[in-house]
């Protein structure tokens, strides 16, 4: 009887280390999680960023080339 009292305290302390270790390990993984967010975010910005400034890049060529165009239509008109 004595030495299955033993091996379950054994066990009890064991299962202790276990879980300590997992805490540990959460820690770790909830630190991760949060500089992943943070990361996805940033990139989230960034990519809504870049998009308003390809929108307005397309925006000034496509004025440019109306002006083009309307040269064009200009001197073709005067031929």
């Amino acid at each position: 009887m004595l030495d299955i009292l033993k091996r379950i305290q054994t066990d009890v302390s064991g299962l202790k280390t276990d879980v300590s270790g997992l805490k540990a390990d959460m820690v770790e993984v909830k630190g991760r999680l949060e500089q992943l967010e943070t990361a996805s975010k940033k990139q989230s910005r960034d990519s809504a960023a870049m998009l308003i400034v390809m929108r307005g890049t397309v925006g000034a060529f496509d004025e440019r080339g109306g002006k083009l165009e309307d040269e064009i239509r200009l001197i073709r008109e005067q031929e």
